[in-house]
């Protein structure tokens, strides 16, 4: 199991996507979660309309590389057509360990194309994935209970997909069942979005 911090290693709401909840996540070993927007010429992370106190990307990425982080990237796309620019900071940065996800199906096309890493999704809405074949992974999203299972999970893991699962305390929902049920499971091909990032870490080592 790989945890990613959703939105970074936040303590208080408002520092949610700042470059110092980030910093944090990766300084204490953790993958992330967060979203990526255009804002004047720029990419920057921004889970709503960007404007100037957003972070730049280019920054994340630098810290990433000079702090040699390494864990998983998840850069939930929330903008279309930023591939060009998106593609000159990861290979300026070296960045590898990344995936690209929650875009547009048009999109998703254009990032299968110009060779992205990117997963495909999962949820009540999109039970039928899009582009499965061509995806590194599955971004399984349960916003109800009950049909996220360790049936489905095993199914995926088979074609050789790795999986990112949303907690359900992002939803507002009890996180337990899942993690029981996730910590059975025993995979490094599935990562786990949560906002209690020290409490999946307990949970799942002990």
């Amino acid at each position: 199991m790989r945890i990613l911090a959703h939105r970074g290693l936040w303590n208080t709401l408002e520092e949610r996507n700042t470059k110092q909840a980030i910093f944090r996540a990766f300084d204490q070993g953790y993958g992330i979660e967060t979203d990526l927007r255009d804002y004047c010429g720029d990419l920057v992370i921004s889970h709503d309309i960007a404007d100037g106190t957003c972070p730049k990307v280019s920054d994340i990425f630098q810290y990433y590389k000079n702090h040699n982080i390494g864990t998983t990237l998840a850069l939930n796309v929330k903008a279309d057509g930023i591939q060009k620019n998106l593609k000159r900071l990861l290979d300026e940065y070296a960045i590898t360990n990344y995936f690209m996800f929650d875009m547009s199906a048009p999109e998703m096309v254009v990032y299968h194309k110009q060779d992205f890493q990117f997963f495909t999704r999962q949820s009540e809405i999109e039970m039928t994935p899009i582009m499965y074949d061509k995806a590194d992974g599955i971004w399984m999203d349960e916003w109800e209970e009950g049909w996220i299972t360790a049936e489905c999970i095993k199914k995926h893991l088979g074609k050789r997909l790795q999986i990112g699962i949303i907690s359900p305390e992002i939803h507002g929902r009890d996180h337990m069942p899942l993690w029981n049920m996730l910590k059975e499971i025993k995979s490094d091909d599935v990562m786990l979005c949560t906002d209690k990032v020290k409490e999946a870490e307990a949970f799942f080592k002990a």
